[in-house]
């Protein structure tokens, strides 16, 4: 039985604070924090969504197209996806993979290579993600 490998990004505004002028600048950009973790965990569920390029198998009675090496796990049970979440508080967001398999799938293992899926969703968001810090910062600094 694999060991539990929980896969996680942790995001933080936290050290933030000192520059903040009120309480309400605080509350943009931990609104902004949030919606952030949103947009990636649904590009996260949107990758692993896709269908397979791999191999064909079937396991009793279910045909399962499986992923490329290389390309995000092809959803089979939908396990993976309905663990995909995030752990909010004021100023941080941590999306999570809490599978005891997230962490072989994102790296690969000896026997498997890497099917990478939340990293690549966080460097897809990187753009979405700037331009709303940068609005939001920018109000908040009053720039």
């Amino acid at each position: 039985m694999a060991e539990f490998l929980e896969l996680n990004f942790n995001f933080s505004c936290q050290n933030l604070e000192p520059f903040f002028r009120s309480n309400e600048a605080a509350a943009e950009l931990d609104t902004v924090l949030q919606l952030s973790a949103q947009i990636i965990r649904g590009i996260i569920i949107e990758k692993i969504s896709q269908h397979g390029t791999g191999r064909i198998y079937k396991r009793g009675d279910i045909v399962h197209q499986a992923s490329s090496p290389g390309d995000p796990p092809a959803t089979d049970t939908g396990f993976l996806k309905s663990s995909i979440g995030i752990n909010q508080e004021f100023l941080f967001a941590e999306i999570i993979a809490n599978t005891n398999y997230a962490g072989f799938l994102e790296d690969g293992t000896s026997k498997m290579k890497a099917r990478p899926y939340m990293k690549p969703s966080m460097e897809e968001a990187i753009p979405q993600v700037t331009t709303l810090f940068d609005a939001a910062l920018r109000r908040v600094l009053k720039l």
